[in-house]
Parts: structure tokens; C-alpha cells; sequence
């Protein structure tokens, strides 16, 4: 039971990263894919993807630690810690990358 509402809790922290992340993600995506001689919409995702893992959301972290630190204690009073929750949302991040990179691979699309 006490497992269920962390991992529900490292989702509510999780989609709370989105609202700023996405945003970014897909405008340094678009802003990087549009650079290259060959734009194609593998690149702008794989950008996006990687923005998303990366820049968007370390600039999501920022702002949440300069103006909602106290969200943070929401999470403690349940037993999760900061480090945690921002490790379990790095962590979150990657995995739709890592998807997309095996059906790339796997579909030999290049």
C-alpha cells in the first residue's frame, strides 16, 4: 500500500515537471533541428527527446527550487526525499528517449 502512493506521488512530481518542460523541450528541439542541413522529423524528435532528458529539465528543477521549495515538503512529510524525487524525474525522462531509440533501431530507420 505505502508503495503504491509513492510511485503515485513520484507521478504527481513527475507530470508537475511537464508544464514547463515540454514547452522547452520542443522549442530547443525545433530551434536545433531547424540548424541542420537535413531537417526531417526523426531529428526534431530525437532532439526534442534528448532536450526533454537534459536542458528542459534541469531549467524546470531550477525553477522550482528558486520559486516552490516548498512543494518539497509535501513529498518529505510522505518519506520521500528531495534527491529521490529529482532522481526519480531524471530517470522518468529518459525512458520515453530510450523507447523511441529502440524503435528507430529496430525499424531501421534511419
Amino acid at each position: 500500500m505505502i508503495f503504491v502512493k509513492r510511485l503515485k506521488l513520484y507521478a504527481i512530481f513527475y507530470r508537475s515537471t511537464l508544464k514547463i518542460n515540454l514547452p522547452i523541450s520542443v522549442l530547443a528541439g525545433f530551434i536545433i533541428t531547424t540548424g541542420r542541413p537535413s531537417f526531417g522529423i526523426l531529428s526534431f524528435l530525437t532532439d526534442t527527446l534528448i532536450m526533454h532528458c537534459t536542458i528542459a529539465m534541469i531549467i524546470d528543477l531550477l525553477y522550482k527550487e528558486l520559486s516552490r521549495k516548498e512543494e518539497y515538503y509535501f513529498y518529505y512529510n510522505a518519506g520521500i526525499s528531495k534527491w529521490h524525487i529529482i532522481l526519480s524525474a531524471f530517470f522518468i525522462s529518459v525512458i520515453p528517449f530510450i523507447l523511441f531509440q529502440l524503435i528507430v533501431s529496430l525499424c531501421n530507420i534511419h
